[in-house]
């Protein structure tokens, strides 16, 4: 029986050795992808649209027309764009904007008024990841946009309906994307984002370097001054987390500064813009996401705005 008990014994062990040794040579299984993944779809080609309803009263720079007004549910703004993937970590797209709004008139009635914005082009290097320098995992990715000067005024000067339109579109988003909505201009922007994500949140921060370089002075508001080149720098900041997979609850809040503005009245430099941006996130699947997020202004010259917004983004 010792004999036996031995060989049964070797055999074993030699089982258990030949096991360890293959399950040595297999390669490590992926890591179960996180769901905040989703935000930003993996696949070689991503699409996404928005649309933003709300209420603006802003500044608007004019002797005549100092404010732009639209009631609630009368200021409208239609986003999307595309964008592919020409190298591992290298992305090319476009991205646009429609403005259809109420805007109010002098005289307290309201005309209907629609403008694109600046079709914008961009490339943006992705997946920079900072761990090894910081001991923590860090993305980033660094984008460059340039656009297509089509926004204008195309009715008369004195009515700067076009302008005025597009202006309750540059509020509805809290003056964070000046390059698309300021007309007249070359706009070139520069922009980066850090994600840090961790066990049970992720916090993004992002910055805008936004260049205005001015084309023509054509239909100016009355009274205004124009700047050679504007600039308005803008950032955000967002907290994520995740509850469940298909399920992310946000709060953001983004703020621009308006250090030279295109067009002014007496000063190129005007107070800094702040808006609360709280948002729920609804992943479906890993390459589709759905969002709806609360502008709200808090204080500064739009403190009058804010707004509701529907977005879809999906990886094709």
């Amino acid at each position: 029986m010792s004999r036996v008990a031995s060989k049964v014994l070797t055999a074993v062990l030699a089982a258990v050795v030949r096991t360890s040794g293959a399950a040595a040579e297999e390669p490590p299984q992926e890591a179960e992808r996180r769901a905040t993944d989703a935000i930003e779809p993996s696949a070689d080609l991503s699409a996404w649209t928005s649309l933003r309803i709300g209420v603006v009263d802003a500044p608007y720079p004019s002797a005549t027309l100092g404010e732009v007004r639209s009631e609630a549910g009368q200021a409208r703004l239609l986003r999307f764009g595309a964008a592919a993937r020409v190298a591992p970590k290298v992305q090319v797209g476009a991205h646009a904007a429609y403005v259809f709004a109420g805007v109010e008139q002098p005289a307290g009635s309201y005309r209907a008024g629609s403008a694109w914005g600046n079709p914008m082009l961009f490339a943006m290097l992705s997946g920079a990841d900072l761990s090894e320098r910081i001991g923590s995992k860090l993305d980033g990715d660094l984008s460059l946009s340039i656009g297509v000067p089509v926004a204008a005024e195309r009715g008369p000067r004195y009515e700067q309906l076009d302008r005025r339109t597009l202006a309750i579109g540059g509020a509805l988003e809290g003056w964070v994307n000046p390059e698309i909505y300021t007309p007249n201009v070359l706009p070139i922007a520069l922009g980066g984002t850090l994600f840090l994500p961790r066990d049970y949140f992720q916090l993004e921060l992002g910055l805008e370097l936004p260049l205005l370089v001015r084309l023509s002075e054509d239909t100016i508001p009355n009274g205004a001054s124009t700047s050679a080149i504007g600039f308005i720098p803008n950032g955000e900041l967002r907290v994520t987390t995740w509850p469940w997979h298909w399920l992310g609850l946000s709060l953001g809040s983004t703020v621009a500064w308006p250090i030279a503005q295109p067009v002014y009245l007496s000063s190129r430099r005007t107070a800094a813009q702040a808006m609360l941006t709280p948002r729920v996130l609804f992943a479906l699947g890993g390459e589709a996401l759905m969002s709806l997020d609360v502008a709200v202004a808090a204080g500064g010259p739009a403190s009058g705005t804010a707004s509701a917004a529907l977005s879809a983004r999906m990886g094709l």
